[in-house]
């Protein structure tokens, strides 16, 4: 599992912890007075585009043997706008786990602790991993965001790409249907 927390106290810190079932975590604390953290991307401190799913129940679907969490503790009231990749809404079955996406445990306006689930999928970008914070107006709403009221940017996007492939090959057929006819005229 990889921690990745965002704090507004004095300085950063990269390390490896063991939790209290004897793992080792990676745990990296990016910390600044003032930091802005309008846009969270946990893969830009350590330099690296793409994490891969632990290796060690390959072969297997062990959906949370490969986790990023993400906590982020603003000095204002702040909530989650935008997210690049799924919501998983519920835990409540292992079909629930297929898919990649953010599982949000706090939605608290003071504590946002959200878990990148890996899924069935073996990396997970850099990209994938970016959230947008905005300010939280806790007069006109209570003390939790609701996660229906999250953008979701690039929402299953390999749909998208078998519907043009299919739109491609009825054109092509379309296409060679129209001039095989008009060949066998003349």
């Amino acid at each position: 599992m990889m921690l990745f927390k965002v704090l507004q106290v004095d300085r950063g810190a990269l390390g490896f912890i063991e939790n209290e079932d004897g793992n080792m975590l990676v745990e990296h604390q990016y910390s600044v007075s003032g930091f802005d953290i309008s846009t969270v991307n946990p893969l830009a401190n350590f330099g690296i585009n793409e994490v891969e799913r632990s290796k060690y129940f390959e072969g297997h679907f062990v959906p949370l043997n490969s986790v990023v969490q993400v906590l982020v503790i603003p000095e204002q009231p702040s909530k989650v706008n935008t997210v690049n990749t799924n919501i998983i809404a519920k835990l409540d079955s292992a079909e629930d786990l297929v898919d990649k996406g953010w599982f949000f445990t706090s939605t608290s306006n003071n504590a946002i602790d959200a878990r990148f689930l890996f899924g069935q999928s073996d990396t997970v970008t850099a990209d994938e991993l970016v959230m947008e914070i905005g300010t939280w107006d806790i007069q006109s709403e209570g003390d939790s965001f609701l996660i229906d009221n999250i953008n979701v940017r690039n929402q299953n996007t390999e749909g998208e790409q078998y519907i043009i492939l299919a739109v491609i090959i009825i054109a092509a057929i379309g296409a060679a249907l129209f001039y095989l006819k008009g060949y066998k005229r003349r």
